[in-house]
């Protein structure tokens, strides 16, 4: 089992940062969360695109939140903003909770890579903005939990075999010791739909960028070592019911005609520990996370192009599934 590739879905690097001459948004007016928008945006130049939530529909603007390149919390923002590189691995959210809060997000296990994408734009803004920075807390921000550094490292993770046997409140209380959380599949508050978690520090004073990566990079590595570990072991142990359960769900997959979003993240997931397993090929994870990502409510009904009621909207999910997993053979 390639342990990195088939537990860690992706990795990313934010940072909260605020600009020291603007109030922070809960005292800003609409004109200092203009200047943010446009300081932000010509700051980091060509190849960027702006996008302003208040000029596009609501269904666009969950789009993004499935995508995970913009936080739920930013849709309640009166000025909130987005700039995305073309490859969208990179997205500036501008007047959310802090003035900027900037990611990377990468496929795999990537601290290193993500983190010098994200320092590189950071110290570009940086150069032509001042940043709200104290010499005994570091970078200030809106939420006290973030002063210091302003960074969250996380990883995406499936861990379906670690839920099965019961064990993740054990794993998230050990790594609660490290200064680690793990949340749902889109953050705080969230349900871990389709076994997928989030794994981030959550402490960002008195520790340096470098000793947050470090720590989070080597207990996504542990995690997804005992993840592969705990795979192995159900199905050695329980081979008959193992390919029973895969297997059912694989040929859900491949002829249902109807789905709900949690029906379809429960099948994804024993086909993503299947393809993990061994026991199916024909598609990857990257294939596996788009087919996710496409599959989302607010997805479905911009590929519909219009309203549609729940039965309709179940219809074309279970249809994309069904295209999407064509090539898929047992191995």
């Amino acid at each position: 089992m390639e342990n990195n590739r088939s537990v860690v879905v992706s990795t990313r690097i934010r940072l909260a940062r605020n600009v020291s001459t603007v109030p922070f948004l809960q005292n800003m007016d609409e004109k200092a969360a203009r200047d943010v928008i446009d300081n932000v945006y010509d700051a980091i130049g060509k190849g960027y695109e702006l996008i302003e939530l208040k000029n596009i529909s609501a269904v666009d603007k969950q789009i993004l939140v499935e995508q995970h390149l913009i936080s739920p919390d930013l849709l309640k923002s009166k000025w909130g903003a987005l700039i995305l590189n073309k490859e969208r691995t990179i997205s500036i959210m501008l007047n959310e909770e802090d003035h900027i809060r900037m990611q990377c997000i990468l496929p795999g296990l990537a601290f290193s890579e993500a983190y010098a994408k994200i320092d590189e734009l950071d110290k570009k803004i940086e150069s032509m903005l001042k940043y709200a920075y104290d010499s005994q807390f570091g970078y200030l921000t809106a939420c006290p939990t973030n002063v210091g550094t302003g960074m969250r490292a996380s990883v995406m993770m499936h861990l379906p075999a670690l839920t099965m046997q019961g064990r993740m409140t054990d794993v998230i209380r050990a790594l609660s010791k490290f200064g680690l959380t793990v949340r749902g599949l889109y953050g705080e508050g969230s349900e871990a739909l389709g076994n997928m978690y989030q794994l981030s520090n959550q402490v960002t004073l008195g520790v340096s960028e470098k000793e947050i990566i470090n720590t989070i990079d080597n207990s996504a590595l542990h995690l997804a070592n005992m993840e592969a570990d705990t795979a192995k072991a159900i199905y050695a142990k329980n081979k008959i019911e193992t390919e029973d359960r895969l297997y059912r769900s694989y040929g859900i997959f491949k002829n249902a005609h109807k789905l709900d979003s949690k029906e379809m993240m429960s099948l994804l997931s024993d086909i993503w520990l299947a393809v993990s397993l061994g026991l199916l090929s024909g598609i990857t994870y990257d294939e596996l996370y788009e087919l996710m990502i496409k599959a989302q409510p607010a997805a479905i009904l911009k590929k519909a192009g219009g309203e549609i009621n729940i039965l309709e909207r179940d219809y074309i999910r279970a249809k994309m599934v069904r295209e999407a997993t064509k090539d898929i053979t047992y191995s």
